[in-house]
Order: structure tokens, then sequence, then C-alpha cells
């Protein structure tokens, strides 16, 4: 489509419903105008009587999730259901009819489409942290953790112009999210928390105990001493992950961690602070780093626990390891998946990284989208969208059973992500990699890999979606634009 085929139309825009606005821009790489007449026109917070051609009117005001969710529990079910129904009503068409009363959203309008909710509006919210208030509350939380509601919004937007574009017979210039045709893409990423066992022979003893698994009470307790014997390391796993992933045929990223927090002997919640002490110049720890960076893996920073906020802890670690590897590092991860909002952001900023991908549910508390989306996006703050870009993290190791329940909650998300094309980001710690230690993790992460790639995903590593992603964005960026057809 012509460059002045296409044009934006707003008035007195808000922060955050201009922050959705660029938002949406950058995601599908779409050329618009502003203030100008076209073919199609997005009439936002405006009417103007002077436009001709195809309008597609935005509603400007709250949008349905504040509406829908205000009870966790059944306002969630509602906004499903009507996610549900448009989904159904929009393999050939993105429109609905009127049979929802109260708050359509979509409506063929004579020359025109109207969209009964304020897209942009709830596309900056959520995308500074607007769900966050309905993690806190009380209730089942999973369905809502299930969709990626900004990734719904923009669909419905970017379905009405290509509705435009297909009924005015002229072509919607757009980028592909990924390269050479790839549906979707698969970030592998792994936390280096612990490189030597310590505590967990007691702990895990303890575990057995309490699970009436006397098996494994004992095996652990027999581990205690032939593996001091014997010199062994059972979170020794970097070598049987680069065999895996060479066989795979894909490469992932390794975020080591240099924890300074304090142990308290008296709290035991603390003792996993000093067993996650280890230095990035020890030979066999600069050996391992090296070696995995020069074979092609990504070596980042895991932040240790309060360098969340504390930027000058940020900068001497990520100097610290800089010296090792002898390059830069661009990418990091928070132990913890710890997130000052925005201030963390800002101090990984000045710190120089160029990604971050901590934001996620902590282990045990859930897979899916914390923030309604499976894209990369810069967050926002203080009227500016920031250069440091954000992979959420999709599926953690620990929130995932390694048996039918755990691989069916998996495909169920791996379904969404190629549904709309996202990116699928995988934390699976380097120590569960050990099969005696964590039974069926590694054939779990086999798979979710190996059925990602029968599913024409793009399998890579987080430095290279985000210099995709970066490179993407700039215009021209050495990206062809895809045309729709018409």
């Amino acid at each position: 489509m012509p460059q002045d085929s296409l044009s934006i139309h707003c008035k007195n825009l808000e922060p955050l419903a201009s922050y959705g606005i660029n938002h949406f821009i950058q995601k599908f790489g779409i050329q618009f105008t502003f203030n100008e007449e076209s073919k199609i026109n997005v009439i936002y917070g405006t009417n103007p009587k002077d436009t001709s051609g195809f309008n597609i009117y935005i509603s400007e005001g709250e949008a349905p999730t504040y509406r829908y969710l205000k009870n966790i529990e059944s306002g969630m079910r509602s906004l499903l259901e009507k996610i549900m129904i448009f989904e159904k009503n929009s393999e050939n068409s993105v429109f609905v009819d009127n049979k929802w009363n109260e708050d359509p959203y979509v409506v063929l309008d004579g020359d025109g489409i109207r969209v009964g909710f304020d897209v942009f509006n709830e596309v900056g919210r959520i995308l500074t942290g607007s769900l966050e208030h309905f993690w806190r509350m009380e209730g089942d939380k999973h369905e809502l953790a299930k969709v990626p509601v900004v990734d719904y919004y923009e669909k419905i937007l970017f379905g009405s112009l290509s509705f435009a574009s297909r009924k005015l017979n002229v072509p919607l210039n757009y980028k592909p999210f990924w390269p050479d045709g790839k549906k979707f893409a698969v970030c592998l990423t792994h936390d280096v928390d612990e490189i030597r066992k310590t505590y967990q022979y007691l702990t895990q003893a303890v575990r057995g105990l309490k699970d009436r698994k006397l098996s494994e009470t004992m095996y652990q307790l027999r581990s205690l001493f032939t593996d001091k014997i014997l010199g062994r390391n059972p979170y020794w796993t970097f070598e049987e992950i680069m065999k895996l992933e060479e066989k795979l045929g894909v490469r992932s990223t390794f975020y080591f961690l240099k924890e300074t927090a304090k142990v308290d002997i008296f709290k035991p919640s603390t003792w996993h602070h000093y067993a996650r002490r280890y230095d990035f110049k020890e030979p066999e720890v600069a050996g391992i780093i090296r070696k995995l960076s020069s074979n092609g893996w990504e070596v980042g920073l895991h932040g240790s626990y309060e360098s969340y906020q504390d930027k000058e802890k940020l900068k001497y670690e990520k100097k610290e390891l800089e010296d090792v590897l002898g390059k830069r590092v661009s990418g990091i991860r928070q132990h913890h998946l710890n997130l000052k909002i925005p201030e963390t952001w800002e101090y990984q900023e000045e710190a120089g990284f160029g990604y971050d991908t901590s934001l996620g549910f902590k282990g045990g508390k859930g897979i899916g989208f914390r923030w309604g989306t499976c894209f990369p996006f810069h967050p926002f703050n203080n009227g500016r969208m920031m250069s440091i870009l954000e992979i959420p993290v999709t599926i953690m190791d620990i929130s995932v059973t390694p048996d039918r329940n755990g691989w069916q909650r998996c495909l169920e998300i791996i379904n969404t992500v190629e549904e709309y094309g996202g990116v699928l980001t995988l934390l699976w710690h380097h120590t569960v990699f050990n099969e005696k230690e964590y039974p069926g993790m590694r054939e779990l992460y086999e798979k979710v890999v190996s059925t990602c790639r029968e599913k024409n995903g793009w399998i890579t590593n987080a430095s290279s979606i985000a210099k995709w992603w970066l490179k993407r964005e700039l215009d021209g960026g050495g990206v062809e634009f895809v045309k729709s057809r018409t």
C-alpha cells in the first residue's frame, strides 16, 4: 500500500494511547501517515468530517479488560467467551454480528468499521503493568495467564485493516515477524544458579521422607558420599546440554550469576544464596563460559538477587562477566525474575544492556503471558518508549511437571504462540538436565523443541531474537515488506 493510502487521525493523545499506537505500528511494521486523507483512515478520538475512503473508528475510553476483570473469575470468563466467539467468527472475516448488545467488538457500519473498545489505550495500560493488580488478587488466575490479551486486541485491529485492504483492492504492507517464513520464534535460555550441589542433598532427602519416597531419600544420602569420594558434580551439566542442542541443531543462552546476597544461618530461606556463590574467574567456570561462547552459544548475565534495585551492582557484575568473556554482554535476566518496574529496566539501560528477559511468572506460579503478550516489546516510562527490549518468559521448568499433564500445558501455550506468531521463551535451569536428579525434564525440553521445529518455529537464543527484532524495527532495516493478498 502506498504510504499515503493509510493514515491515523487522532487528537490530544494520552501518553498510554500514544504508546499503544506506536507499539502497534512497530509490531506489525505498518507504514502510516498522520492526519492526512487516505484511502484507509484509522480514526481515534476524533471525527473528521473531510475524510473519504474507508474509515476504521476506534472507540476512546475504558477498555474491556477493566470492565470484565473487576471480578477475576466471572469477569475473565466473560472476556474469554467473547474472545472465543470472535475467534470462531474470524476465520474468513474479522466481524461478529451485533448480538453483543452491550459491547460488540467489531461491527461493519456502512463504508467503515467500528471497533467497540479502546485498543490503543488498553494496549498501553497492559504493557505498563495493569495486569499486575489481577495477579495479586485471590481466585483462579490460570485462565487469564493463557490469554495474550494484547495480541488478541491488536489482531482485531490488524484484521480490520486487512478487511479494508481487500475491500478496496489495495495491498497492505507489513513486515514478517520472523525470518525465512518462520511462523513463530522459540527463545531457548538456561539460568546458571548453582554449579555445585550442596545443601540440596539434605533438602531433597528430607523431601523424600515427607513424600514417603524412601528410595529418593536413600539415593540422596548415598550420592552425598559417592559424589564427594569420586569427585562428581551432578550440577555440572553444560557438556550434556551442548551435546543435546547440537543434536537438535539449536543454540541457547546461558545466564551466569555472581551472587553476593547476605546469608543468615538462622534463616533457611537465605541458604541458597551461599550455595549459588561462584566466581566467573574460577578456572573451570571461566573455561566453560569461553567454550560456550566460542561454539555459538550466548552468554548473558544472571543479575544477582539484589541487583534489580542497584544499578551500580548491575554495572559491576556486567563488567566482571565481560572481562572473562572477552566481549560485550548484551543480555540479562534478573535472578528470581526480580523486577522493580520501571526502575530495573532503567538501570539495565544505563548499564548498557540491549535486552532483558525477566518478565514472567516465578517458579510454581504458572506459565503463560504475565503482561498479556507473546512478543518482544519496549517498556514505557516517563512518556518515552525505552530502548531496552523485553523478551517475556513463557514457560519455566519448575512450573511444569514432566508428565502428560505438564506436556499438555506446554502444548497449549505452544499452540497459542504459534497462532499469534509470537515468541515462546523457555527457561530451563541447567541443573535439570541431570536425569537422575530431575527425571523427565530433559525429555520434556527436547519434546518442546522438536514439536516447535515441526510447527516451523525459528528456534534460537535470546540475543538472536533481540537482534532480529531491533533490526526489523528500523526503517528498511534489511527486512522486506510482505504484501497481503487482495
